[in-house]
């Protein structure tokens, strides 16, 4: 069950990490960001109830969960929001590098939840993800930043994080991902929908064939994939564990941004991606720690009575 997770969460981060490739294809074809993510949603809605029918699966939620998923969703989508605007203001792969600050935040809010106090281990890793994070914060070499981006990344990682650790801690996490994940949808295009009608956005859609592919690849490679997988691993591995496996999205980002988009990558570039690794390195140590401690309590205890039980066997002989 476990290396299914794991697996799901290594799908999740490298589908999600091809949103800048899809968002660069999109706006090269003068699609605008209100457009492009609520044709993502609309579409991965459709997607996802053409599947539940054709597969004959039910999307029934229970009518006390209606106003947990609806929040979920939000979530999801203010996420999506604030990652795409920082798009509009920085470079793909730097904004997806920043967003690897989700599973401190992750760790952070399940730390605040469970009234556990945050030992030597998660605080460096913490210094580590700030480290890393100011280092690009001031990436030169024909790096751009902007603190506007900055903001929106920040934004889009407090919001992701609140989806992960809602779908962890609360009943939700345990409705089947086909369902949690299409009725999240569902509330991002709502979202989206009213995001464009309050600030009175005009909508533009794909001109071409391969502008509407594009927008379906986007609906389906970095939403539905990424999100069904998460769903998936979430309540196998937990929340924090899935936010750290996420290491592959910004790496799958920054790939994307270097190869396709010709983005500058520089020395300090490199320098903060590696201290924001380092701090997923301590973290996942010291979560590898606590999942072995009750085991090796357990083994140990075993012995002990495995122990006391020969001794017990044994001691008439030595009497007789």
């Amino acid at each position: 069950m476990k290396f299914l997770g794991i697996i799901a969460a290594i799908v999740a981060a490298v589908s999600y990490g091809t949103n800048p490739l899809w968002a660069h294809y999109l706006v090269e074809d003068g699609v605008w960001t209100h457009s492009m993510l609520l044709g993502r949603f609309v579409l991965a809605t459709a997607m996802l109830g053409l599947w539940a029918v054709a597969t004959r699966q039910s999307l029934a939620v229970p009518r006390r969960d209606i106003g947990m998923v609806a929040a979920t969703g939000c979530f999801f989508g203010f996420s999506s929001l604030g990652l795409f605007g920082a798009f509009r203001f920085m470079d793909s792969g730097l904004s997806c590098t920043l967003l690897f600050v989700t599973p401190v935040m992750v760790a952070a809010l399940m730390a605040s939840i469970a009234k556990e106090r945050p030992g030597k281990a998660m605080l460096a890793a913490m210094a580590l993800a700030l480290g890393g994070v100011a280092l690009l914060t001031k990436a030169g070499g024909g790096v751009h930043f902007s603190w506007t981006g900055f903001a929106f990344v920040m934004f889009s990682a407090i919001c992701y994080a609140l989806y992960m650790v809602t779908v962890n801690i609360h009943r939700i996490g345990r409705l089947p991902p086909l369902v949690l994940t299409f009725w999240t949808f569902f509330s991002c295009a709502i979202l989206m929908a009213a995001a464009a009608l309050a600030q009175g956005a005009k909508l533009n859609f794909p001109h071409s064939a391969t502008g509407w592919l594009n927008l379906a690849l986007l609906a389906l490679v970095p939403s539905i994939l990424s999100l069904v997988a998460v769903n998936i691993a979430i309540p196998r591995i937990g929340s924090t564990a899935t936010a750290l496996i996420g290491a592959l999205e910004p790496v799958t980002g920054v790939a994307i941004g270097a190869i396709v988009m010709g983005e500058a990558f520089t020395p300090r570039y490199a320098a903060g991606i590696g201290l924001i690794f380092a701090s997923v390195f301590v973290t996942v140590a010291k979560q590898r720690e606590r999942e072995l401690r009750p085991a090796v309590q357990r083994a140990a205890g075993e012995l002990q009575i495995d122990a006391t039980s020969t001794h017990t066997r044994v001691a008439p002989l030595r009497g007789a």
